[in-house]
């Protein structure tokens, strides 16, 4: 079975090695958003999953914006990685975005946006199996 919350100080090691196995990031820009997450809770955090053993199978980065799309605040899920070695991807991507909808309620979250890369087709058909759907924008990044 696996547990979602999220991402504590201890875990944050656990969260790296997850993160760089699946999306093969820079490890100090890594680190740093890593950092960002436990340091700024206000900003953000990561959203994890973890298996019986408390091994964590999944992780997402969530930030939190302001959406006149939405009409209020918006948790933006930027990316998900999900430990490769498991067999189930898809029900523990689920179980990690319903949980956090979930979780975001509470918090008065009006709408969970999801940024998917645009050649990752598998990723995109999920995303609309689970009731996103597409806008008609690109998001760009200029890093400052």
């Amino acid at each position: 079975m696996v547990t979602c919350r999220r991402m504590t100080g201890e875990e944050r090691f656990d969260a790296f090695a997850l993160f760089r196995t699946a999306l093969a990031r820079d490890e100090a820009r890594l680190n740093s958003a890593l950092a960002l997450a436990i340091d700024r809770p206000d900003y953000g955090f990561v959203w994890v999953a973890a298996d019986d053993a408390e091994t964590l199978v999944a992780a997402a980065f969530v930030s939190y914006g302001i959406s006149s799309a939405a009409g209020g605040l918006v948790a933006r899920i930027d990316e998900i990685a999900v430990d490769p070695t498991i067999l189930n991807v898809d029900e523990v991507r689920l179980k990690l975005i319903l949980e956090l909808g979930k979780f975001t309620t509470a918090l008065e979250i009006a709408a969970l946006e999801l940024s998917v890369p645009i050649a990752d087709e598998a990723m995109r058909a999920f995303a609309q199996r689970c009731g996103f759907r597409a806008t008609a924008e690109e998001r760009y990044t200029l890093l400052v």
